[in-house]
């Protein structure tokens, strides 16, 4: 038979793990989002003086400079645009998909199972002794 302080190291012990694989997967997301708009700013910053470089020799500076900046100054107003969208435009998830048939073998019990019975009691004593007084 397992003892309750077995089964919650064992519980601490997957909170702990899970909590690092979320960190590291958040911090590898960020760092790449990062680069992904380090290239996005290069390659918008050098589109723009290539397309300066190419008006000025057939519109002249001046042409070309207000021309590059009504093309940034669209492209900034299309962002905000897409920036101020609500959330739950974009969430598909929000849709009911209507009621859920399940099978013989899924229907719920009337009861708690042995291991929900195990997993309640490793949360509540885990949550005693993180909330508790030393």
């Amino acid at each position: 038979m397992t003892h309750l302080s077995d089964l919650t190291r064992t519980g601490a012990d997957f909170v702990v793990r899970s909590a690092r694989r979320t960190a590291r997967r958040a911090a590898l997301s960020a760092a790449l989002w990062a680069l992904a708009l380090i290239f996005l700013c290069l390659m918008l910053g050098f589109g723009a003086v290539g397309l300066f470089l190419m008006l000025t020799v057939t519109q002249g500076a001046i042409v070309a400079a207000f021309s590059v900046a009504a093309m940034a100054g669209v492209f900034a107003a299309v962002l905000i645009l897409v920036a101020m969208t609500p959330a739950s435009a974009h969430d598909h998830e929000d849709r009911d998909p209507g009621p859920r048939s399940h099978p013989e073998s899924e229907t719920p019990r009337n009861g708690p199972t042995p291991e929900t019975t195990a997993m309640v009691m490793s949360a509540g004593f885990l949550t005693g002794l993180f909330s508790g007084k030393k």
